[in-house]
């Protein structure tokens, strides 16, 4: 990770440290957080953006240790890179978190249909 911040800082490319995951699960061993960077290119303060992106890109195909999963909003991209461990950790934890979820409201659901039969 130090190589990449160092390309960053010295191609000009605005990051910060970033933390995704979260505590969903009262079992802090199912719990997952992860550090990693966000990586953004803003088209529209940065005139030179498109460039550095393609660059930033060109980089990190070199660097097999780490995924790149790109976000967009509006005329900003962004990127969370992780290393390739932690994002199979966090795909993992936010498999979970989705499962338990689905599992929840199947349940609610068949709560509430049953209430529903007996009013």
């Amino acid at each position: 990770m130090k190589k990449i911040k160092q390309f960053l800082e010295d191609s000009g490319i605005e990051f910060r440290a970033a933390e995704w995951g979260g505590s969903y699960f009262e079992d802090d061993r199912k719990n997952c957080r992860v550090s990693g960077l966000l990586v953004s290119f803003d088209g529209w303060l940065d005139p030179d953006a498109s460039s550095k992106k393609a660059a930033f890109l060109q980089h990190m195909s070199r660097c097999r240790a780490y995924d790149v999963k790109p976000i967009r909003s509006y005329g900003i991209y962004s990127f969370r890179v992780l290393s390739v461990f932690d994002a199979a950790r966090l795909d993992k934890y936010d498999r979970e978190v989705s499962a338990a979820v689905d599992a929840f409201w199947m349940v609610e659901h068949a709560k509430r249909m049953q209430a529903a039969r007996m009013a």
